[in-house]
């Protein structure tokens, strides 16, 4: 909290954890012409509240990247 007061961010923890719960990572499985599946997992895009939060913090916004698994 002490970086995010730096930045002007004086929110309680529950609010700050209400901001970022927002944004969520989804599965995107889609079907191969050879059989098998293809699993996409990417972070929607930040709102604002979030991406002010994650650069007051220095972090990128798209938290975990974006994975892809052959299955």
């Amino acid at each position: 909290r002490h970086s995010l007061r730096a930045h002007g961010i004086n929110d309680r923890w529950s609010s700050l954890r209400q901001i970022m719960e927002q944004q969520c990572r989804i599965t995107t499985i889609f079907k191969r012409a050879d059989g098998h599946s293809l699993h996409v997992r990417k972070a929607t895009t930040a709102e604002a509240g979030q991406r002010r939060i994650y650069q007051a913090l220095g972090l990128e916004m798209n938290p975990g990247g974006v994975k892809k698994i052959i299955v």
